[in-house]
């Protein structure tokens, strides 16, 4: 099983470059692998890689904003509710209320470039949210 989703992987990548190479848009090959790459990332069976895709999934929004961000959204919503890492889950909940809430992700800061600031950011998005709810029901 796990050779085949590698095989598809370097079949998409191959797909993808020669495309690339023949329309000239190598952005949008870029775009299509960094999309599928955080979503099987949002599946992994590591806690570690899950947690660093949904970070890396803010910077994606940043860069492409215009993307069909509801797949995401839909993975995240389950993550908020089962991942077995509760910073996962934290996190998880955190980016899906941000992409279900366009006004509040306009407000959102941009990511960090490091992982290192991570837990501030999400902290900071976090408050965000707080905030927001907070404001809400005043």
């Amino acid at each position: 099983m796990k050779s085949l989703s590698a095989m598809s992987f370097a079949l998409l990548v191959s797909v993808c470059l020669n495309a690339a190479a023949f329309a000239g848009d190598s952005n949008k090959c870029r775009q299509e692998l960094a999309r599928s790459n955080y979503f099987a990332s949002l599946s992994s069976p590591h806690d570690g890689i899950r947690n660093s895709a949904i970070f890396m999934l803010m910077q994606y929004r940043l860069r492409y904003p215009d993307d069909d961000y509801a797949p995401f959204a839909k993975r995240l919503r389950e993550m908020s509710l089962n991942d077995p890492y509760p910073k996962n889950r934290l996190y998880a909940f955190i980016v899906w209320t941000l992409l279900e809430n366009t006004d509040m992700m306009k407000t959102a800061a941009a990511p960090p470039r490091s992982e290192d600031a991570k837990d501030a950011y999400f902290a900071q998005l976090h408050e965000l949210i707080q905030n927001h709810q907070v404001l809400a029901q005043k």
